[in-house]
């Protein structure tokens, strides 16, 4: 079952860019914020962003 702060946790991550900046808007730790993302995309089926040294952007949608 999808658990909507997961929703608000990828709002927060596809705003910023960066899951640091992401868990200081959202007052939770970087690990906390990387483990919903990691939730939201095992309930999903797929990798939702692409990981960067320097971030994360979203992955191509049209690719899958």
């Amino acid at each position: 079952m999808v658990n909507l702060e997961w929703y608000r946790t990828f709002k927060s991550v596809y705003k910023n860019g960066n899951f640091s900046l992401a868990a200081k808007e959202l007052f939770i730790s970087q690990p906390a914020v990387s483990q919903q993302i990691a939730m939201l995309e095992a309930s999903v089926g797929y990798q939702l962003f692409v990981r960067k040294s320097k971030g994360v952007e979203p992955r191509n949608m049209l690719s899958y």
